[in-house]
Formats: structure tokens, C-alpha cells, sequence
């Protein structure tokens, strides 16, 4: 008996975690106001010809309540080099706004619109 409740909870939990967060930006939580490429990570290494081809891919987001959000951060896009996001979580107060470093990417990096789907912020 208590095995089958183990086992059991063992095959909801994913559910369970998966329910607990939501997608911060269609909840209405959070924006993103900016989506913008520059060289702010990019490194510099004259002997790397692959290091001239990259560029940084940042966001600016909003929180669009009076309450602080927690939140996580994921994106997958073709041309990614280096993630910046995964595994991070931040809490962004009240009203406030912040810019995220996402990645380095392969110029030239995705369009704006593609960005803004490919990039998942998760509230919990």
C-alpha cells in the first residue's frame, strides 16, 4: 500500500511541478519592453577569427505589478554559443525593470518577434 502511494506520487510530482509555474509574460507579470544585440560579452581574442562573428543578445524586461517576481529563464534558438541564462533565477521588485544577458549568438542573431517566443520567463 504505501509503496503504490510512493509510486504514485513519484509519477505526479512532475505534474505538480509543472503546475506550480506559469509563463510570467502571458500571466501579465512581466514584458519585455527591448530586445537589442551589442558586444557586452563577446570575447575579445584577435587569434579567435570565430569571436568576430558573435554578438550578445540582450533583453530589457518590465515587471508590470507592484509586487516583486521570481522568475526563471530559459531560451533555445539556432546560432546560441553561449547561454547566459540557464539555471539562473532572478526576483525583479515592484515596477521596476532590468536587462537580462541572454546569450552569444552567431551574427546575425534572430529577429526581434522570434526572440520574444523562443524566450520563456517562468514565474513560480
Amino acid at each position: 500500500m504505501i509503496r503504490r502511494l510512493a509510486l504514485s506520487l513519484m509519477l505526479l510530482a512532475p505534474g505538480l511541478a509543472a503546475a506550480q509555474s506559469r509563463d510570467c509574460v502571458a500571466s501579465g507579470l512581466l514584458t519585455i519592453d527591448t530586445v537589442s544585440y551589442g558586444t557586452q560579452r563577446v570575447p575579445r581574442d584577435p587569434r579567435n577569427p570565430d569571436s568576430q562573428s558573435l554578438t550578445t543578445l540582450s533583453v530589457s524586461i518590465r515587471n508590470l505589478t507592484s509586487s516583486p517576481v521570481g522568475f526563471t529563464a530559459s531560451f533555445s534558438a539556432s546560432g546560441v554559443q553561449q547561454n547566459f541564462i540557464a539555471g539562473q533565477r532572478w526576483t525583479l521588485a515592484g515596477n521596476a525593470r532590468m536587462t537580462l544577458i541572454v546569450a552569444n549568438m552567431r551574427k546575425p542573431g534572430p529577429p526581434d518577434a522570434t526572440v520574444r517566443q523562443s524566450l520563456r520567463l517562468s514565474c513560480s
